[in-house]
């Protein structure tokens, strides 16, 4: 029997386009799981151990490949992999094609993996090819992800939507985080070292921490958790305003390490990065009132514990810098303390949260085991209230047992993240029988309603 045939209410209901590969997006979720677990978190873990219980040295080149792999293979990869799924639902274009989902999916993944096996192997032929490969594999990534995203965004109002001027921005600092990527691949790949300069490592930090990442977040959550939580979206106003001081700290952060300026110039420019980018952050949480108070719905407070850490970052920032400006000697602490506030506290915990949402969301599949993903979360905070204890440590409180008590973070981090898989894995492994679906409903990430399902049983493998 044939069905009558309806005109699409936007581009992406077209009968001519074909939607976004589905099935892609767990793969995306799980490659940057994997590179967190197996190379990101295990060397992170062991190095703050090595370093509590005085069991090791610690290398430069450890901590940066570390660092690399949380930025751009988890972080990195996990915000675009979002990003191809939902940019097309929310604004109503074309999905990308499978061939940019892939390029972006091996090039980012797959760069680095070869990132962090080339550099300490560096100082030998088979290290700098690897890096050198790393590098044109990230550039290929990002390019594809860009090629299709900026004439996507072209035609949204940038100027006069919060999500399209972040996610916009944020595309930008992508391609310019992945640019000082490659500069760092063709060091390692021409020099034979291992470790990478500060004047090429502090730099992609700045911009891939607070530029790439924190745009997209700003994008997200500008649209997805007022959604959510039933929040007033932030006015466009106050998204200039943010995006304003966000990209001018993000450079003054950037530019405190070229090598021109002396140390006093590099300390001042940092000193205003950091006061500037924690301006940015206590304009966008009041904005979008996050930590104010809302009505309660379920899974508001692992949505909120995200931003709590988030203001937790922006206020250390601030008492360290005034710290530095009334002449007082600022531990290393503080600063590493308040940086992993915001990459275990901040960014982890809200991938966590998210994916426990959006995997769902994008596939079809109710959440399994709930509780273990609640416990999951509890852990990643945990661990980032433990990493914030070297802080007390630095100011004379706590000594050598807080300390290593410190030094085990790396041991909860990863216990909440294999947890988090195995929810993600059971929440994706095929069913034996098929379940009855509710009614279909409209999701805040799609622009326009889902039309009504044909009168056909729907098959087992439709839901993957």
């Amino acid at each position: 029997m044939a069905h009558p045939q309806t005109a699409p209410c936007c581009s992406a209901c077209a009968p001519g386009i074909s939607p976004a590969p589905r099935n892609l997006f767990p793969s995306f979720v799980f490659t940057a799981l994997t590179l967190a677990i197996t190379l990101g978190v295990s060397t992170g873990g062991w190095a703050i151990w090595c370093m509590a219980f005085a069991t090791g040295t610690v290398l430069s080149s450890h901590l940066q490949l570390h660092a690399h792999v949380q930025l751009i293979g988890f972080a990195g990869l996990f915000i675009l992999g979002v990003a191809l799924q939902a940019v097309p639902r929310i604004f109503g274009v074309a999905p990308p094609s499978r061939k940019v989902v892939l390029t972006v999916l091996f090039g980012i993944g797959g760069g680095a993996l070869l990132h962090a096996v080339g550099q300490p192997l560096a100082p030998w032929a088979i290290g700098r090819l690897l890096s050198l490969l790393s590098g044109a594999l990230e550039l290929a990534g990002v390019f594809a992800f860009a090629v299709w995203a900026f004439p996507a965004l072209a035609r949204r109002g940038a100027t006069t939507d919060p999500l399209s001027l972040h996610i916009l921005l944020g595309t930008v600092w992508a391609v310019t985080t992945v640019a000082l990527s490659a500069a760092q691949a063709a060091f390692l790949a021409g020099y034979g070292e291992s470790e990478i300069p500060g004047g090429l490592v502090e730099p992609f930090y700045a911009i891939a921490l607070y530029g790439f990442i924190l745009s997209w977040v700003f994008g997200f959550a500008s649209r997805l958790v007022p959604a959510f939580l039933g929040l007033p979206r932030p006015t466009a106003r106050s998204a200039q305003a943010v995006a304003a001081l966000q990209g001018v700290g993000v450079l003054l952060l950037a530019a405190a390490w070229l090598p021109g300026p002396t140390a006093a110039a590099s300390r001042a420019l940092t000193l205003a990065g950091t006061l500037l980018l924690a301006a940015a952050v206590f304009l966008f949480l009041a904005a979008g009132r996050f930590l104010a108070p809302f009505v309660r719905v379920p899974g508001s407070r692992s949505l909120r514990a995200p931003f709590v850490f988030l203001g937790l970052f922006a206020a250390l920032s601030v008492s360290a810098c005034l710290g530095e400006l009334s002449g007082a000697s600022v531990h290393k602490f503080v600063w590493d303390g308040a940086r992993h506030v915001y990459t275990i506290g901040f960014l982890t915990l809200l991938i966590v949260a998210m994916s426990l949402r959006l995997v769902p969301a994008f596939t079809g599949r109710a959440l399994a085991r709930p509780r273990e993903a609640q416990f999951a979360l509890a852990l990643v905070g945990a661990t980032a209230v433990m990493r914030a204890m070297q802080i007390p440590v630095a100011l004379g409180w706590g000594g050598l047992p807080l300390y290593r008590l410190v030094g085990t973070t790396g041991i909860f981090a990863t216990a909440g993240l294999l947890l988090w898989a195995h929810v993600l894995l059971a929440t994706l492994r095929p069913r034996s029988t098929p379940t009855a679906s509710p009614a279909p409903r409209r999701s805040m990430l799609s622009p326009c309603p889902e039309p009504p399902s044909p009168t056909s049983t729907p098959s087992r493998s439709s839901s993957a």
